[in-house]
């Protein structure tokens, strides 16, 4: 999965998000870490919100968090900012960073 996840061809999207299904949480968690890399790709930014974000897998939620920080769409920000008034302190922390990468972005961009 590291080795594949530079690539922007459908077929390779189409391999990591077959494996957002797997029963392995170490796999899932590779595999969001790997759409974190495909910050252009729509159908990876729509994968880490719609499963990464509603995994049961709390470990997989943050790293899920980490990689739609890291892709720094500013429409993600809906998706990640009720994080910050989690339970977990971690989760909090990492939704925080998230939400400062995605907000630097904007402004650089601008």
């Amino acid at each position: 999965i590291v080795m594949i996840d530079h690539e922007n061809n459908p077929d390779v999207l189409d391999y990591l998000l077959t494996g957002l299904k797997s029963d392995v949480p170490q796999v899932r968690d590779k595999v969001v870490q790997s759409l974190g890399n495909l910050p252009d790709t729509p159908a990876a930014k729509r994968a880490l919100e719609n499963i990464g974000l509603k995994d049961e897998n709390p470990g997989i939620v943050h790293s899920s968090i980490q990689a739609l920080g890291k892709a720094g769409d500013l429409n993600s920000l809906n998706k990640i900012a009720h994080y910050l008034e989690d339970n977990d302190f971690q989760m909090r922390a990492v939704a925080a960073v998230a939400v400062l990468n995605i907000l630097s972005r904007e402004t650089v961009k601008k």
